[in-house]
């Protein structure tokens, strides 16, 4: 009876084929076979897509890393600059807070300075001139001051002046001792010459 029914079948089957050829047996069961792998391509299809995509933000992000390590690289080389800037200048104000120091206790030492010129002058106002109580004092004064291009020259001249005070008359060693080291400190400040001729 199956055998039958088989064979009634066949026929329909072929007949449908003839009419339909999707419909023929083997293209129904291709059908479904293609489909399933239609369906498997377009799955691998979609796969391929999202990587693609993934792929795609993944290098984006790979090249904002590296674009942010590279400004962090070059602010890091800048902060180590600024470092660098940063310890210079404190040095720098360090070396001027001695520098400020050492002219107040200069300006201290000028003030008592003059203070004892002005003793001395009073007391030799009465007596003969005392030329060395004078001078000595002077000298200090010039000994205290800050040495630079403009002020080398009016030393040198406040120098030729007290010299000239003694004229012929020898200079004491401890005055002419200092007159000597001012001059060294002078020197290297004071306009080249140029040889007369």
């Amino acid at each position: 009876m199956m055998l039958l029914k088989l064979s009634i079948l066949i026929p329909f089957w072929g007949l449908a084929g003839l009419i339909d050829h999707r419909a023929a047996p083997g293209n129904v069961l291709l059908s479904s076979a293609v489909g399933a792998q239609r369906q498997a391509l377009q799955d691998a299809n979609n796969s391929l897509m999202s990587t693609r995509n993934y792929l795609i933000q993944t290098k984006k992000e790979e090249a904002d890393y590296v674009n942010e390590r590279n400004q962090l690289d070059v602010l890091t080389e800048q902060l180590q600059n600024l470092t660098s800037a940063i310890a210079m200048t404190a040095g720098n104000i360090n070396d001027m807070v001695k520098a400020t120091g050492q002219l107040k206790e200069n300006a201290i030492r000028m003030v008592q300075l003059g203070n004892k010129m002005y003793n001395d002058a009073t007391i030799a106002s009465g007596d003969a001139f005392f030329r060395d109580e004078f001078v000595n004092p002077i000298l200090d004064l010039c000994s205290l001051v800050v040495i630079e291009f403009n002020a080398a020259p009016k030393i040198e001249t406040i120098l030729d002046e007290l010299k000239q005070a003694y004229g012929n008359a020898p200079i004491p060693q401890p005055i002419n001792q200092k007159f000597e080291d001012i001059r060294a400190r002078i020197k290297q400040f004071l306009p080249k010459q140029l040889p007369s001729l």
